[in-house]
């Protein structure tokens, strides 16, 4: 006989659930910082020595990633080498530690990147050019939360769905499509003047729009 959750404990848990996002957030987000330091401190995971090969360790431990039983067992560098392949190399990689990298364990750890909200890269950016590892010398997109010379994401979304329809795309699939978007420039941008919407809607087909802060499909004619 199945029970039936009561509606007190349905509530509760729906009350809990951003508390427990927000602090799984922030345990990714501790981990992958003391990444980011050791990386900008000793370069990669190849080049680290023991001592910092532990203090990952504990800091998987102490952030939930890895249980203290595991890593009380790690005693040699090449066990802790070779669980750390095991967790965060590519499939059809092997015995190469340079695959144990930033990216690649924020990949593993926060889910493909290519699917993050714009609040995660905003947090990412910031903490790879607070910890050295980016410039503006870099060939990478970062990424800013709209202010109050931007239009709201809301109404970027609408007008690329908009601009999508009158490109002929069938409002079918405009409506069905999952809906991302992000406020991004390049890196060399310092002065972050170019700012812009990528609204991406992901469905049968892929499809990308650029929108300016104040509100103009950018690449359009007037």
């Amino acid at each position: 006989m199945r029970k039936k959750l009561s509606l007190g404990f349905v509530l509760i848990m729906l009350a809990l659930c951003p508390a427990i996002t927000a602090f799984a957030d922030a345990a990714e987000q501790a981990f992958l910082s003391e990444v980011a330091r050791l990386t900008a401190e000793s370069g990669g995971y190849e080049a680290w020595t023991m001592e910092e090969k532990r203090f990952m360790l504990q800091s998987m431990k102490q952030n939930g990633f890895a249980d203290e039983e595991t890593v009380r067992a790690l005693g040699t560098e090449e066990e802790i080498d070779a669980f750390l392949m095991k967790r965060y190399a590519p499939p059809d990689i092997r015995g190469d530690l340079s695959v144990i990298s930033l990216m690649r364990i924020a990949w593993v750890e926060m889910g493909p990147y290519t699917d993050w909200p714009n609040e995660t890269w905003v947090w990412f950016t910031d903490m790879m050019f607070e910890a050295g590892l980016w410039s503006s010398a870099n060939d990478v997109d970062v990424y800013a939360t709209p202010g109050e010379e931007a239009i709201p994401p809301a109404e970027a979304i609408k007008l690329a769905r908009q601009q999508l329809l009158r490109d002929g795309v069938p409002a079918e699939d405009v409506e069905q499509s999952q809906v991302n978007w992000h406020y991004m420039t390049h890196a060399s941008d310092v002065e972050r003047t170019g700012l812009k919407y990528l609204v991406t809607f992901q469905g049968q087909e892929t499809h990308y729009v650029w929108i300016t802060p104040d509100g103009k499909v950018f690449g359009q004619p007037e």
